[in-house]
């Protein structure tokens, strides 16, 4: 069995909620530490591009922050500007640091008809904003836009799929075949581009007005060819999806969607969830599900660290899940950075913190951003669980089930105390919790156990947390 020790910095960290919602915790482990970084910008959408950080608002004065010193400094950069009001429609950040976006303009600052679209690029972040392609988009709407690398990029064009395609890093573009979606539907287009650097994928989010629905395809040369429509899982059928608030991450032919949905006929029809594909998408299996005592509550994002079966969730509240085993069993975490795993009505019903939740890994690190927070889970020596051997690993700290007393013992290596020890079943029901021990060992007795066959341990001592799966038989 495979165990890592859970490392937290901040006292306050060491602090569990009474919530019993626990879910399975797997024997695969993770070092890791919280840091809380101070004097940020007000972060809503996060992107790196392996130098550099990029936060973008979208508030009314339009300015754009960027980050060349790994989160350290921020510099505030102009957003966009046109002869009009310019709003956007997406934008990416090119690994040679250049930015580019799509957007549309109106024909006066407070509003009005539609009288033109363009792509702007701005070179260098001391300089001026360009405008390209201007008068081949005024009548065609444009919209999402991602880049490769820093000279390829695919952009959104009009109804119907349309699609262009730039080699020169968005200075020119040329039109190229659009997706084909079947003859069964008249409406329909895409809704975003989503491009996965690691697997080299690219997905094209397709809204079909006809019925309403999001559906999916993959691109594996970068939009010369598409995949057949494929169907987002959903738990009811008449579900609706919300489009701003889901994620998606890939591995070879693996893909996790996160997200939520319900019916709209209250939250008890409404459904968080996570879905596992071993196919990219034809078929799906359902890894986490709960009814939210919240409508409209749903994941925004999820990722995994590399070669690892480590990952996490976010949620449009401050609360993270994590897994231990590629997503079989998920859990919440429980401190303070992450809300103590508990669902925080004020995220939801604050009009300024709705969906404004998200995780983005960079340099093998999540990164969690919201407005008025920035904290990264940072990984500390992650193993490839499937690589590390028995016993590879030392850990301070041994918890064992004895089978001829049937009690559980804790014992700690070092000169340092056991603090407080929680254990849960299967079902998430909370089975003991002790504290203040102030010794080195401790006895949990089989009268605590409730004839638990699988129980799951957490234990603070020597100001370490430590997860443990321990079979009771």
């Amino acid at each position: 069995m495979k165990y890592i020790i859970i490392l937290l910095i901040f006292a306050s960290s060491l602090l569990y909620s009474q919530d019993t919602s626990f879910v399975n915790i797997s024997g695969d482990t993770i070092f890791y530490q919280w840091e809380i970084l101070e004097d940020q910008p007000t972060v809503a959408v996060l992107k790196y591009n392996g130098e550099r950080f990029l936060s973008y608002l979208g508030n009314a004065d339009n300015s754009g922050s960027i980050s060349e010193d790994n989160l350290k400094t921020w510099q505030t950069i102009p957003w966009f500007r046109l002869e009009d009001d310019i709003r956007l429609t997406d934008y990416d950040l090119l690994p040679n640091g250049n930015i580019v976006l799509s957007g549309y303009y109106r024909e006066k600052p407070s509003g009005g008809a539609v009288v033109g679209r363009a792509i702007m690029k701005l070179d260098d972040i001391e300089g001026e904003w360009k405008t390209y392609m201007k008068e081949e988009f005024k009548d065609i709407p444009i919209g999402s836009i991602k880049f490769k690398d820093s000279i390829n990029g695919i952009l959104a064009v009009g109804r119907k799929c349309g699609l262009y395609r730039t080699t020169n890093g968005g200075t020119e573009w040329f039109e190229i075949n659009p997706i084909l979606v079947t003859d069964k539907y008249e409406n329909y287009d895409i809704s975003d581009f989503k491009y996965f650097k690691d697997s080299e994928l690219l997905m094209g989010l397709i809204f079909v007005s006809d019925n309403r629905q999001y559906y999916f395809t993959f691109s594996k040369d970068f939009g010369e060819t598409w995949s057949e429509l494929r169907n987002l899982p959903r738990w009811y059928q008449h579900s609706t999806f919300h489009p701003l608030n889901w994620g998606f991450f890939t591995r070879n032919d693996s893909l996790w969607f996160a997200g939520g949905s319900g019916t709209g006929h209250g939250s008890s029809e409404h459904t968080e969830y996570i879905y596992f594909s071993s196919d990219l998408g034809k078929t799906w299996e359902a890894q986490y599900l709960a009814v939210s005592p919240v409508l409209g509550s749903a994941f925004t994002s999820v990722e995994f660290f590399d070669n690892s079966l480590v990952g996490v969730a976010a949620e449009r509240s401050a609360r993270v899940l994590i897994t231990f085993d590629g997503g079989n069993n998920w859990t919440w975490i429980r401190d303070s950075v992450s809300a103590n795993g508990d669902l925080s009505l004020y995220d939801y019903f604050d009009p300024n913190k709705l969906g404004k939740y998200r995780v983005l890994k960079a340099d093998n690190k999540m990164i969690f951003s919201g407005l008025n927070k920035l904290f990264i889970f940072n990984n500390l020596n992650i193993p490839n669980p499937t690589s590390v051997k028995e016993g590879e690993q030392e850990l301070a700290l041994d918890a064992y089930y004895d089978i001829k007393s049937q009690n559980i013992n804790i014992l700690s290596k070092t000169e340092g105390i056991i603090q407080s020890v929680r254990l849960y079943d299967l079902t998430g029901k909370t089975l003991y919790s002790g504290s203040g021990y102030n010794s080195a060992n401790c006895t949990i007795p089989k009268s605590e156990l409730n004839n638990a066959k699988n129980v799951f341990a957490i234990i603070q001592a020597n100001n370490q947390m430590y997860f443990k799966q321990l079979m009771c038989e």
